[in-house]
C-alpha cells in the first residue's frame, strides 16, 4: 500500500531570484511491500508539484539522490543548504512547476534499510523497481536525473525500467 502525506515546501525570498517565498505542495508518499525474504520495505518518497500533472499528458521527473547529507531528499529539492553543489538546480526546476519525485536511497534518509539479506546494489535495484511498479508506470513519459551516487543507481535502473523514459541525465 501507499500512505500519502501533504507537505508545503517553502522557499525563501532570492532562492532564484524570488522577490518573495515560494510555496509548493508536495505529497509525501509511504510505499509498504514485503521482499523476496517476506520482510517489509519502506520506500519514502516525495512528489512535487503533483497538482501541475497534464491528466491528459501525465509528465514527471524522477530524482535519485547519492549519498549526500541526512536527508537526501531535502537537499536534492534545494531546501537544506539550498541544495549544496549537486542539487540546487532541482529547486529551481521545482519553483517553476514540473512535476517531480525523488527518493532516498542506501541507507540515507527515510528509505527502506538493508537487512543484511542482500547486498546494496541488488536492494537498491529492488528499491527502484518498487519505484517503478508503484508510481513511474503511471506516467506517459518520465525524465530522469541521477545526482552524485544516483547515477550509478540510474544507470542499473535503466536497463530494467518499466516505464516510459523520454530522457536521462545523470550528474555525478
Amino acid at each position: 500500500g501507499i500512505d500519502v502525506e501533504p507537505l508545503t515546501f517553502v522557499y525563501p525570498t532570492g532562492y532564484d531570484g524570488n522577490k518573495k517565498p515560494v510555496e509548493v505542495p508536495v505529497r509525501c508518499l509511504t510505499i509498504h511491500a514485503r521482499d523476496r525474504f517476506g520482510d517489509e520495505r519502506r520506500l519514502v518518497a516525495y512528489f512535487a508539484n503533483y497538482d501541475k500533472v497534464d491528466s491528459q499528458h501525465p509528465e514527471v521527473v524522477f530524482q535519485v539522490n547519492g549519498h549526500f547529507g541526512k536527508n537526501p531528499s531535502r537537499v536534492g529539492f534545494g531546501l537544506d543548504d539550498r541544495g549544496g553543489y549537486s542539487g540546487a538546480g532541482l529547486g529551481k526546476v521545482i519553483m517553476r512547476g514540473v512535476p517531480l519525485i525523488t527518493y532516498d536511497d542506501h541507507d540515507v534518509g527515510e528509505s527502506s534499510s538493508s537487512t543484511g539479506k542482500e547486498n546494496a546494489l541488488y536492494r537498491t535495484l529492488a528499491n527502484l523497481r518498487m519505484m517503478d511498479d508503484a508510481l513511474l508506470v503511471k506516467f506517459q513519459t518520465v525524465d530522469v536525473v541521477g545526482l552524485s551516487g544516483g547515477c550509478e543507481r540510474l544507470y542499473h535502473f535503466l536497463l530494467f525500467h518499466h516505464c516510459k523514459i523520454r530522457s536521462a541525465y545523470l550528474a555525478g
